[in-house]
């Protein structure tokens, strides 16, 4: 009984400690889907320390020379000023606002080291949403293809443009590989 309890205490640390290690993050992966740029986004944010006011959000598109998103359908939002996102790195040399020809979803805005979101978001709500270029390329919208974090004060928001997402880090392998090697154990026990 005693060694079932410990075996059961390690696969509930495990899991604890694999939980911990991946932090909360919005990502927004962009492909090129035929004769399209299609965008998902997924993840939540904690938004702990960063200052949002109301703002009210228009129109869907991308500028890349000035590292500028907007997605989502519009309307009321909330803000973050310049104490939110660190400086955004432009994610290609697209000097012209492109519009998407459609969006749906959650606002969700970078506009420089600007983050908006739908207004009263609660930190760690999943964030959802898609954008769609018609008839677009990276190429013809300026985008350098490649993986663009932005960091906050608590977290992270990740552009990928054409890029997989990246490979576990061998901490959380590692960490993965010991719940399941207390898992087996305590089934072969049985």
């Amino acid at each position: 009984m005693l060694r079932r309890t410990l075996r059961l205490g390690l696969i509930a640390a495990a899991l604890t400690i694999a939980a911990g290690a991946c932090p909360a993050a919005a990502v927004f992966s962009f492909s090129e889907v035929g004769a399209d740029v299609i965008g998902v986004l997924s993840g939540s944010l904690d938004t702990t320390g960063m200052n949002f006011l109301p703002s009210t959000v228009s129109g869907v598109g991308i500028r890349p020379s000035d590292a500028t998103l907007f997605s989502g359908p519009g309307g009321q939002g909330s803000l973050s000023w310049p104490d939110g996102l660190s400086p955004a790195p432009a994610f290609g040399v697209g000097a012209s606002f492109i519009s998407a020809t459609s969006s749906s979803g959650d606002i969700f805005v970078i506009f420089q080291d600007h983050l908006a979101l739908p207004a009263n978001y609660i930190a760690g709500t999943l964030l959802t949403g898609s954008l769609t270029f018609g008839n677009h390329s990276f190429a013809s919208l300026g985008i350098t293809p490649g993986a663009y974090v932005y960091g906050l004060p608590n977290d992270t928001v990740t552009l990928r443009f054409g890029v997989a997402a990246a490979v576990p880090e061998p901490a959380t392998l590692g960490i993965a590989g010991l719940a399941l090697a207390a898992l087996v154990l305590t089934r072969r026990t049985r």
